[in-house]
């Protein structure tokens, strides 16, 4: 995808998406009204050292000291189809000032912005399957607060003691929530 095609795709992402120079853009990432992040667009397709380091004090430092605290911590730049040495790729990434700073191809840019419905699935209870399988060798005291020694010596010794079942407590009366349909986020979020 161009250049201008991934323009126009942003238009339908980012609010107040303006032009701040040639191969950069800046966008507000609205959720239900209210701006969740300010985003930095580069489609600069050759970035240097010098290049990154202009674009963080001359656009990424004035945002973030402009800022209310909320918003402070929500600013992104992206780079998108840029070539980018495998030095700088690093230096991009691990750089934490003014902004977070991610770099794309034009497919990875469009699928970070698609929301996917996820599929619900029952998760194993994997301590209950651990207890278990200790019980059935006889070393369910390794869950208990039993020293390891005496733990060691009954399991020799073949008298570790019985697991005692609990009674199983009624759950009836906790509210089960089935689905969130949405959530709702605050001036102070």
């Amino acid at each position: 995808m161009n250049t201008a095609q991934l323009i126009d795709r942003s238009k339908t992402i980012f609010s107040d998406l303006e032009k701040v120079n040639n191969n950069l853009f800046k966008g507000k990432l609205p959720i239900e009204d209210k701006i969740a992040g300010i985003y930095y667009l580069n489609f600069n397709q050759e970035i240097s050292e010098n290049d990154f380091e202009e674009l963080q004090y001359k656009y990424l430092a004035e945002e973030f000291y402009s800022q209310e605290e909320s918003l402070q911590w929500n600013i992104y730049m992206l780079f998108i189809n840029s070539n980018v040495t495998e030095e700088l790729k690093l230096k991009i990434l691990t750089d934490e000032k003014y902004a977070r700073k991610l770099i794309f191809t034009s497919d990875e840019f469009l699928d970070y912005f698609e929301l996917e419905n996820s599929k619900q699935t029952n998760l194993p209870d994997i301590v209950s399957a651990w207890k278990q399988e200790l019980n059935s060798v006889g070393l369910q005291e390794l869950y208990s607060s039993a020293s390891n020694e005496g733990i060691i010596r009954n399991f020799i010794q073949n008298t570790s003691p019985k697991v005692v079942e609990k009674p199983i407590k009624s759950l009836e009366h906790v509210p089960i929530i089935e689905k969130i349909s949405s959530i709702s986020l605050k001036d102070n979020y």
